[in-house]
């Protein structure tokens, strides 16, 4: 199972984990500077409430994402800069103003290479927010100067294995359990099949799925490996269909995606469908009303799940001049939040500092998540601490979350 969570793509991982929404690149009309160029860094000191002075030495936190290419993540940025401002409004970190700085990974293993080298020259505290398929070229230099990376989605196998890696949820992990579980809590269906990204490691979606169908006595039915870009995708969904399935669950990407919900939609308009978030724009388009129904996991806070934190988070972006709270904008919010509350207490308020103490953090509670440990992996999964989540579905064009509180997308406990 690990071998397989390790070979998973960049981009299978990012269509799993992201919020459904627009990533639009950052707004440089918010309180500090965002958009850097790739490989370069921007020192963006977050702006703190003009009543509240900062005098102490500023904490420094490095802020990775992907500028540009098909897994561009630019509004990675936004989350962390909303999330500095308002912990400087509040009176930084024991008086400390915390200031960011930005790298863009480019999609190039060389800037990945330069970003780490640069996280360690600015002497940074941690690093915070990256979804890249390039995180073996920054996790040894980072490893070697003691700097934690905290908040990273797993996208490469240096996430699942460098003690640097510090995740906060369970990314694709976590999302192919949920969304065989909920077909079976949710829809009441008892014989699941998968119509999956056809590269070997695609399997992995079966393989975690299972483990969740597992406590029901159940097993995916049919495995279907789908080649990208397959011009027609009937046959695909009559496979997937064989033997009595009731349930389906779409592991594709973007207009693969689109494809074969349309046409499981018009070979078994009532089977029900789950699947992890991709262009579903582009299915409501095409489906209109008979989009209705389709489950997604989610991993944050909502104003359903937690009407004040979720305020609290959207107050935030607001107040940093956001207005997009989709993507991995929340992800990037909660890890600088990570960042504050373990090392606000320590006596010295560096990487090295922070590197020792996260590994021992029990009960961390942040906004938009459940209470977070990192002293022990959830399941078989390395450096994967938080396999929590919540289901949503598809009504009017809207996701609208089922149930009020985080559950194991694994075992169905409340978190």
């Amino acid at each position: 199972m690990v071998s397989m969570a390790l070979a998973l793509s960049a981009s299978l991982l990012i269509a799993a984990c992201g919020d459904d929404g627009d990533s639009d690149s950052a707004d440089t009309t918010g309180s500090a500077t965002t958009g850097a160029a790739t490989t370069a860094a921007t020192d963006t000191t977050a702006a703190a409430d003009t009543t509240v002075e900062l005098t102490g030495e500023p904490v420094k936190i490095m802020v990775f994402y992907e500028g540009t290419g098909a897994a561009a993540t630019p509004e990675v940025p936004e989350g962390a800069i909303a999330a500095a401002d308002k912990i400087n409004s509040l009176g930084g970190i024991d008086g400390s103003p915390i200031e960011l700085v930005e790298c863009n990974l480019g999609g190039d293993p060389n800037a990945a290479r330069d970003c780490g080298n640069q996280a360690v020259s600015e002497g940074v505290v941690a690093v915070v927010g990256p979804v890249s398929a390039n995180a073996g070229e920054y996790f040894p230099i980072l490893e070697a100067a003691q700097i934690p990376v905290v908040g990273n989605v797993p996208a490469a196998a240096a996430d699942f294995t460098s003690p640097a890696s510090f995740p906060l949820y369970g990314g694709l992990v976590s999302a192919s359990g949920g969304l065989a579980d909920v077909l079976v809590s949710e829809a009441g269906a008892s014989v699941i099949s998968l119509g999956r990204i056809g590269i070997d490691a695609g399997a992995a979606i079966a393989i975690f799925a299972n483990q969740a169908l597992s406590r029901n006595g159940l097993a995916v039915k049919n495995d279907v490996s789908v080649p990208i870009g397959a011009p027609d995708m009937a046959t695909y969904v009559a496979a997937a269909l064989e033997g009595g399935t009731n349930g389906v669950l779409v592991g594709l990407l973007g207009q693969d995606a689109t494809n074969f919900i349309i046409a499981l939609r018009q070979a078994s308009p009532d089977t029900p469908i789950s699947a992890t978030t991709t262009d579903f724009a582009a299915v409501i388009e095409a489906l209109g009303d008979a989009a209705d129904g389709i489950y997604v996991t989610s991993f944050f806070d909502n104003a359903t799940t937690n009407a004040d934190g979720y305020a609290y988070y959207s107050d935030a972006m607001e107040a940093a001049g956001f207005d997009d709270l989709t993507g991995f904008r929340t992800n990037s919010f909660s890890a600088v939040e990570a960042v504050a509350e373990v090392i606000a207490p320590l006596p010295e308020k560096t990487g090295a500092a922070l590197y020792a103490a996260l590994p021992t953090v029990t009960g961390l509670d942040l906004t938009l998540l459940p209470p977070l440990q990192f002293t022990t992996p959830a399941g078989a999964i390395p450096r994967v601490f938080n396999v929590c989540g919540y289901y949503q579905q598809l009504e009017g064009g809207e996701f609208v979350t089922l149930g009020d509180s985080f559950i194991d997308m694994f075992t169905g406990e409340p978190c």
